[in-house]
Order: C-alpha cells, then sequence, then structure tokens
C-alpha cells in the first residue's frame, strides 16, 4: 500500500470552519497545515496538527475558541470527532 492510498485526504472538506473568525495564531496553522497536505508532506502534517490542537485548546480556556469550534478544527483537520 503506498502512501497517498494512506492520507488521501487528511482535511474533511465537507465541515466548514470560517477561518478569519479564528485567532491569527489559529490561522497561520492552519495555512501551513494546508501547505503540507497539498504537498502530501504528512510528517509536517502531523507535527502541525498537534500544534494546532494544543493551540486550540489554550483557546478555550481563554475564551476564544468554543468547545464546539474546538472539535470542529479536529474533526476537520485530524479527522477526530466523527
Amino acid at each position: 500500500m503506498k502512501d497517498e492510498d494512506l492520507f488521501h485526504e487528511m482535511i474533511d472538506r465537507n465541515i466548514e470552519i470560517d477561518v478569519s473568525t479564528l485567532p491569527k495564531s489559529v490561522q497561520m496553522e492552519i495555512e501551513d497545515l494546508e501547505k503540507f497536505h497539498a504537498a502530501r508532506d504528512w510528517l509536517n502534517y502531523d507535527l502541525k496538527f498537534d500544534e494546532l490542537e494544543m493551540n486550540a485548546k489554550s483557546y478555550i480556556f481563554s475564551g476564544e475558541i468554543s468547545p464546539g469550534l474546538y472539535k470542529k478544527l479536529l474533526a476537520k483537520y485530524g479527522g477526530l470527532y466523527d
């Protein structure tokens, strides 16, 4: 089995998120995820996703992201919370 078979689509394009409403650092992480995804650079994609997950969680505690939006981000970019 080839890598492209395993990771054909890491981003769930069916989930809509208005990225412009997110904190700037999260916007930049999403931009990086999109670039890594397009390049099929799965190692850096996974590392950046971990960073997104950690930073988005901190924004829940500061009230800048709701728990629901946090779950939506993880579902869209990490395939979690089906």
